[in-house]
């Protein structure tokens, strides 16, 4: 469920949240028992408004969500680990989950690895995407040269995070989609044969 900005952003924002809570619910009847948003950009000053108006909003959804039956996940791949450990160690724990992807975390200069280190057991789903970048002069955050690619034939290294995740007794499902670079079935079944050979 994706909304054009954030929780960390006032304008607007209490008809952001009231869709949020109408999606949890619809998600909830549908038997899905997470909905992924990009949760906005988490401020790197923890006195900053915009960091507590952003906890703030995510406490209200947490704890929607033992009304709704059904969790709000934080999409990876627009802050590091460490800057998403914080604000989770500042909600209800085990309320607010976190989508992995990979894919998105490489073309924004994060290790995928980074993140399951930091908030692995707070992972309720992955997205097994993939994708390649130039990393010459790349700064984390910084949105690199790169493109989505075919899983396994990017910078993600796939044995290590799966590795990684079950170290972490992570039990969720892997979600595969085309990435528009070849034709979808083919791509599709390619992810799903790399995947079990793993």
């Amino acid at each position: 469920f994706r909304t054009r900005r954030g929780y960390h952003v006032a304008d607007g924002l209490d008809r952001r949240v009231e869709a949020t809570r109408q999606a949890m619910e619809f998600a909830h009847a549908l038997g899905a028992p997470i909905v992924t948003n990009h949760v906005g950009a988490v401020p790197a000053d923890e006195a900053a408004p915009e960091w507590k108006l952003l906890a703030d909003v995510l406490t209200d959804l947490a704890l929607y969500s033992q009304r709704s039956g059904t969790v709000l996940c934080a999409l990876t791949g627009t802050e590091s680990g460490a800057s998403l450990g914080k604000l989770l160690e500042r909600l209800p724990k085990g309320l607010i989950g976190v989508t992995l992807d990979p894919g998105n975390l490489i073309l924004s200069g994060f290790e995928p690895l980074e993140i399951v280190e930091a908030v692995g057991t707070e992972i309720r789903h992955v997205y097994a995407d993939d994708a390649a970048r130039d990393i010459v002069g790349l700064r984390p955050g910084v949105a690199a040269r790169g493109a989505t690619v075919m899983l396994g034939r990017g910078s993600v290294d796939y044995p290590a995070l799966l590795g990684a995740l079950e170290e972490r007794q992570y039990r969720g499902y892997l979600s595969v989609a085309s990435s528009g670079t070849v034709d979808a079935a083919t791509e599709l079944s390619s992810a799903i044969k790399y995947l079990r050979s793993l």
